[in-house]
């Protein structure tokens, strides 16, 4: 029963998609970037969920007989093509040498320059990752690697903070052998924000990114960056721009993790202590807003480093209760003291009034 129903909504969806003017209008994109007004073009998926923090995105991806082509629905622009494993492994020249990384670096920023259209919006760029891989063809008597090179923009502000800019990023994708770019993508948010200082503190935002947990029903929280030996260290931290599907471009508090315990209530949202809760989350730097959270996959068991930064949080809660408890009966206790003063003043100022009115009737009399 449950295939059938699969069956059904992939019908649907398919007959939905097929009606739609919209994807007529993206595959009609499609062929015009081919050359070729009568090419066989698939519709693929719907890309329309921001990863991270690297923006809104509504794109179209379509399968066709060479490449895989995203088409952008707001613009009706191809913002990313690339070879399918065929295609790539019929047009790749393996007889020849490996290119060096920094060759295959210094051609994804020159390409990237020619052709993303808005390269000298940002004033500064970086590579972020080089990522390689060796495919074999179809019959497996050739292989060969592949090569992609994303690069991101950055700022820097004037405290002299570098804030890397992760809603706009380009991927070159190289033939490394010849160095002949073979696919490109790019996704692109433009710059509107004017102040890039802060309002507060890496360690407020530490503190307010927890409290934020707390106030949403969490026991514990414990926020971590930098965290070295995660499985989502590469995530880039700390001070960063960045935008949600929904939240617009912020200046934010990126934390690698936070780590969460949930009362007995909330426990299947925000774990154990055996199984803690793990999830990605940014804050906006100018105004504490908690705007993106996200929970981690691969809900696990609770490692050594887990237990031990989890166990840190909750006596540093214990301390800051103890400290509150203590400064609260101080309160209390000053107080009562200024009451009784105050009492004391009173009584004294009414037993004064007394004696002045009996010594000015006696002093009337004589």
């Amino acid at each position: 029963m449950r295939w059938e129903i699969g069956i059904l909504l992939m019908v649907v969806c398919s007959i939905a998609f097929t009606q739609s003017p919209i994807l007529d209008q993206a595959i009609q994109v499609v062929r015009n970037w081919l050359g070729d007004p009568q090419a066989e073009v698939y519709f693929s998926y719907a890309d329309e969920a921001a990863e991270d923090l690297s923006g809104p995105r509504n794109e179209y991806v379509f399968d066709t007989t060479n490449y895989i082509i995203s088409v952008n629905i707001n613009t009706m622009k191809v913002v990313s093509w690339t070879p399918n494993l065929i295609h790539y492994m019929e047009i790749v020249q393996s007889d020849r040498s490996l290119l060096s990384d920094e060759q295959l670096k210094n051609i994804a920023l020159f390409y990237a320059s020619q052709y993303f259209p808005h390269w000298n919006e940002y004033p500064n760029w970086e590579v972020i990752s080089i990522f390689k891989a060796k495919f074999k063809s179809l019959d497996r008597k050739k292989e060969a690697w592949f090569c992609a090179i994303s690069l991101r923009p950055y700022f820097i502000n004037d405290l002299g903070t570098k804030i890397p800019f992760l809603a706009t990023c380009c991927d070159v994708r190289i033939d490394p052998y010849s160095g002949n770019v073979v696919g490109f993508g790019y996704d692109y948010m433009p710059m509107t924000i004017t102040n890039l200082r802060p309002a507060f503190s890496p360690e407020d935002a530490k503190r307010r990114v927890e409290q934020a947990f707390l106030n949403m029903g969490a026991a514990q929280a414990s926020a971590i960056w930098s965290a070295t030996g995660f499985p989502y260290e590469d995530l880039p931290d700390g001070l960063v721009l960045g935008a949600t599907q929904t939240s617009g471009l912020r200046l934010a508090y990126a934390f690698d993790y936070v780590l969460t315990v949930g009362t007995s209530e909330t426990e299947d949202q925000f774990g154990t202590l055996q199984m803690p809760g793990r999830f990605r989350a940014a804050i906006d730097a100018h105004t504490g807003e908690l705007f993106f959270y996200e929970s981690l996959p691969g809900r696990r068991l609770a490692s050594e480093k887990d237990k031990k930064i989890l166990l840190e949080g909750l006596k540093k809660n214990i301390s800051k209760s103890k400290s509150d408890t203590l400064l609260e009966s101080n309160i209390l206790k000053a107080g009562w003291q200024i009451w009784m003063i105050s009492l004391m003043v009173m009584g004294l100022m009414f037993l004064l009034s007394i004696f002045l009115f009996f010594l000015f009737r006696c002093l009337s009399h004589r």
